[in-house]
C-alpha cells in the first residue's frame, strides 16, 4: 500500500508518470485477485507506553484491538 500526500496540484503534475505506474500496478493486482496479507494485532510488538495504557484501561485496549488493521 502506498500513501502520497500532496500540498498543491503542481506536485501531482511533477510525478504524474509515477502516479500512473502506481495506478496501473493497483489495477493489475485487482484484476489478478491479489490481496495483501495483513498482520493481526497480536503479531505486532506493543510499545511499552501503549501497554501501560492498556493495563490502566482495559476498555481502551478492547476498543483499540477492535480497530481494523489500517486504522
Amino acid at each position: 500500500m502506498r500513501v502520497i500526500r500532496f500540498e498543491n496540484a503542481q506536485q501531482i503534475i511533477e510525478i504524474e508518470p509515477i502516479l500512473k505506474a502506481y495506478i496501473d500496478e493497483a489495477i493489475e493486482a485487482e484484476n489478478l485477485g491479489l490481496r495483501m496479507l495483513l498482520k493481526k494485532m497480536s503479531e505486532y510488538e506493543v510499545p511499552e507506553e501503549l501497554q501501560q495504557k492498556f493495563d490502566q484501561d482495559p476498555a481502551f485496549e478492547m476498543t483499540f484491538c477492535s480497530l481494523t488493521t489500517g486504522r
